[in-house]
């Protein structure tokens, strides 16, 4: 299986030369978290022989958010994962949710699966059109993996292991649906 993996955020994502942290909260930047999960979630699809895709490796690769499905629907990714933190203006909002264009059973195992893993509040699934990441043509989801605006969803996000289990968790969920 190739497998494309979306960290979102980063380096040259919203305009070219300039760094997008996403959203920033108690010190944590969400384009260094969701690089940390995506590059957990190579490393466990590696040790299952699968082929992975970055759409970017680190936070200093000049990744235009246009060219990220083009990179994955080049390399003949079988499935498309987008890895993202929400943030809302009231740190009581909570919970993982995922995104999706027109693949809603992929991105109900995928929500399902990092649910299980991180046991946040489960904020379903919502279909979102128009999102450039969501417009790949195959299996897609954009995961919300927590608030990084709460406290608790971001310390759980934060805390040690929790990576290799939603990566662990996810892998599961892509081989039963390959």
């Amino acid at each position: 299986m190739r497998c494309g993996i979306d960290p979102g955020h980063g380096f040259g994502n919203a305009a070219p030369g300039q760094f997008d942290p996403g959203a920033v909260y108690g010190g944590s930047r969400e384009a260094d978290i969701t690089l940390e999960y995506g590059l957990a979630l190579r490393d466990a699809i590696l040790d299952r022989r699968w082929t992975p895709v970055m759409t970017r490796s680190s936070n200093l690769a000049n990744c235009p958010l246009a060219g990220r499905v083009l990179r994955a629907t080049n390399a003949s990714c079988d499935v498309l994962i987008s890895l993202h933190c929400n943030a809302a203006d009231s740190e009581t909002a909570n919970g993982t949710e995922t995104l999706f264009n027109t693949s809603q059973a992929f991105a109900t195992r995928m929500q399902a699966a990092v649910v299980g893993a991180l046991g946040l509040r489960d904020r379903g699934v919502k279909q979102r059109r128009g999102l450039a990441v969501l417009k790949f043509n195959g299996p897609c989801a954009l995961i919300e993996l927590g608030f990084l605006s709460n406290p608790f969803d971001r310390s759980v996000l934060l805390a040690p292991g929790a990576r290799e289990h939603v990566a662990e968790q996810v892998c599961h969920a892509l081989a039963a649906w390959h």
